[in-house]
């Protein structure tokens, strides 16, 4: 332990944000400059998700804390069960942060859980760094919650341009947002995926049998029940018995277990080889990504990730909605003919030939060298009390308004 060295508390609550995270906790891991304290909870700690946490572990990584605030028996399933998972896992993350004071606080995306810890944060005085602000995806939740994130951070690590400009456009100041890409496609880069014969003996499904990748999570700002949104998936799907499935679990959103439950029934019913995953985790699931004909659902893995693959992405519904995204991606209402029809398009042989044409707008894969970078600069300044450097102590308290247009 470096007693010099700054204490960087990291939230992860869910496979997804682990897998986003890896290279950034890597990088913070190994620097001198920085003491590393992962704090890890929620879906990571329960069995109905995959207990990811043995994952967490077996990666290498010392664990600071844990926060159980999710039910073991993954029953909360409601918007209510989730406010008091919200509100459980506020009290416990403001525990930890005043008994041992981090110097900063980093969350990525939109959930909840990174929501109670950068409220706990803020209520403590604990600056907080926050990265893939400035998106939408206007079906969820999520969305509301990613910009408070924004509004409680100083510091931010967008993903484009464009979600740059959007963060700047909310009050922040134009030099505490940085765009360093997307993190989630740095281990695209940096590792050797699994070949097919590894990852056919691991799941024990041959991939190079047509496949479709599922990952559906409830759209929890629609009026329309969770088990009917699945439905009329599943109706799409019965019109493709020649397409093997691989599906994961739904996300601990309200209606996520409905959900999970309705698919695992499915695909255990259903006929020819397919297999419904808690947690493929994060290497097996970017290794599928090589050799599936298609991702299908709402997951925002199939907009940010999927696409350095050249694979078709079929984006069901409004979770996802107004999110940047690549031509490989294909956006559909949540219907059974409309998914049908995308689903065609996607796996025909118009559309792939296109698809090494089209890019993926969220980098280039070296997102943890310049989080780092970044925030070792931000600690420089402070120490400096540089009045107009990197961010300044009081520049928070600013909100930057966009010059008029002439």
């Amino acid at each position: 332990m470096n007693t010099g060295a700054k204490i960087i508390a990291v939230v992860t609550g869910t496979r997804a944000d682990y897998g986003l995270l890896y290279w950034t906790l890597k990088a913070l891991q190994d620097s001198s400059y920085f003491e590393l304290r992962l704090l890890v909870g929620g879906m990571h700690l329960v069995e109905h998700y995959g207990k990811t946490i043995n994952e967490i572990i077996a990666d290498g990584f010392s664990i600071a804390a844990t926060f159980d605030y999710l039910d073991a028996e993954a029953t909360q399933d409601t918007p209510l069960s989730i406010v008091h998972a919200t509100a459980k896992a506020t009290g416990l993350f403001g525990e930890y942060f005043d008994n041992n004071k981090p110097d900063l606080l980093l969350v990525l995306g939109d959930r909840f859980e990174a929501l109670a810890a950068a409220q706990s944060a803020l209520l403590l005085k604990i600056p907080i760094a926050h990265i893939h602000g400035g998106e939408i995806s206007e079906g969820a939740i999520d969305d509301v919650i990613r910009h408070c994130l924004t509004k409680m951070s100083c510091l931010h690590f967008a993903t484009t341009d464009a979600h740059r400009r959007r963060v700047i456009q909310m009050g922040e100041q134009p030099e505490t947002v940085i765009n360093v890409g997307a993190p989630g496609l740095e281990s695209l880069y940096r590792e050797n995926l699994m070949s097919l014969s590894a990852l056919t003996e691991a799941l024990t499904i041959d991939l190079s049998v047509p496949t479709l990748l599922l990952t559906y999570h409830p759209e929890t700002l629609s009026n329309i029940a969770a088990e009917d949104q699945v439905d009329e998936l599943i109706e799409a799907l019965e019109q493709f018995p020649e397409l093997q499935i691989l599906a994961t679990c739904a996300n601990a959103d309200a209606g996520g277990v409905t959900i999970a439950k309705r698919f695992k029934n499915y695909i255990e019913q259903r006929p020819g080889h397919n297999l419904w995953c808690q947690s493929l985790g994060r290497y097996r699931y970017l290794s599928a990504l090589q050799y599936i004909s298609a991702a299908v659902g709402n997951s925002s893995s199939g907009i940010i990730e999927v696409p350095s693959f050249y694979k078709p992405t079929v984006n069901i519904g409004r979770r996802q909605k107004g999110r940047m995204a690549s031509q490989t991606v294909l956006h559909c209402a949540a219907d059974t003919q409309s998914i049908i029809k995308t689903i065609k398009y996607a796996l025909s042989v118009e559309f792939n030939r296109q698809l090494k044409n089209f890019e993926n707008p969220y980098g280039q894969g070296d997102t943890s060298e310049k989080i780092v970078l970044y925030l070792k600069q931000w600690f420089d300044c402070r120490a400096l009390s540089a009045p107009n450097s990197l961010i300044s102590s009081a520049s928070k308290l600013k909100f930057y308004d966009l010059p008029e247009s002439s």
